[in-house]
């Protein structure tokens, strides 16, 4: 029921850590992932009700933890923490992980005083974070794509054996844009005559369904071993061993 208030599948992306302060706050919250409030619980707080308690609990939050300074005097700092506050957002996966080491009863549920500590804890490391200068918001790297069907789809004039001259202009020009870093250095880049030549020559990445990893240099990984060209001749690098020192001596494309 949590992760349904968390992650409500009618919004495409909520505010899971406000959302998490608020239960920890005014939780919990009903089986089917709701908040209630009024006499007996009958109504249920809408998803602008909730924002506004996010706003309001975290801008509270930060007075509370700048005092005993006068109000007046930090509202500056406040107006420009509170939105870095709310742009922090977790992942479902974290927050299982983030509640993995509380026990639960044999309903498989965990005690709300155990939670409510532990969220409010984390909201005050938070925060205090950013009042100390910190960044809260984790930097998370994207993965090196393969080659997708949208690209394939694009560059289907490219593959044509017989193209007008207007297509001609715009094939040549794609390929430029996108392989001309790969045969030329950046001070080589104004070699327009050389590389609209060479550009041609080079071999598409493959079909959509391959996926080689093209990219193990970029990923750090051993010199020589993520190749399957021969080289002068030869078997792949990965045939002499994982450090593939012969083959990243002597490998060259053809």
């Amino acid at each position: 029921s949590l992760l349904k208030f968390l992650f409500p599948p009618h919004l495409e992306h909520p505010e899971s850590t406000g959302r998490l302060d608020v239960f920890a706050t005014y939780g919990p919250v009903d089986d089917e992932g709701h908040m209630r409030s009024g006499p007996l619980g009958k109504h249920v707080m809408t998803d602008l009700e909730i924002k506004h308690m996010i706003i309001e609990l975290n801008r509270d939050m930060l007075y509370r933890l700048f005092a005993p300074r006068p109000r007046a005097t930090v509202e500056s700092l406040v107006g420009s923490l509170l939105p870095k506050a709310l742009q922090h957002h977790y992942t479902e996966r974290e927050i299982r992980r983030f509640f993995g080491g509380l026990s639960v009863d044999n309903e498989n549920r965990m005690k709300f005083s155990e939670m409510q500590a532990l969220v409010e804890a984390d909201q005050r490391r938070r925060l205090l974070t950013l009042m100390d200068g910190g960044d809260i918001s984790v930097q998370h790297r994207d993965p090196i794509p393969y080659q997708t069907r949208q690209r394939k789809t694009l560059l289907a004039p490219l593959r044509k054996k017989k193209l007008l001259p207007n297509q001609e202009f715009i094939a040549l020009e794609k390929r430029l844009h996108g392989n001309s870093s790969l045969i030329g250095t950046v001070e080589g880049q104004n070699l327009s005559a050389s590389l609209a030549a060479n550009v041609m020559l080079i071999r598409d990445l493959g079909a959509v369904t391959d996926k080689w990893d093209r990219y193990s240099s970029l990923r750090g990984g051993e010199i020589g071993a993520g190749s399957y060209v021969k080289a002068c001749g030869a078997p792949a690098a990965s045939e002499f061993g994982r450090s593939g020192t012969f083959g990243a001596r002597h490998r060259r494309l053809g």
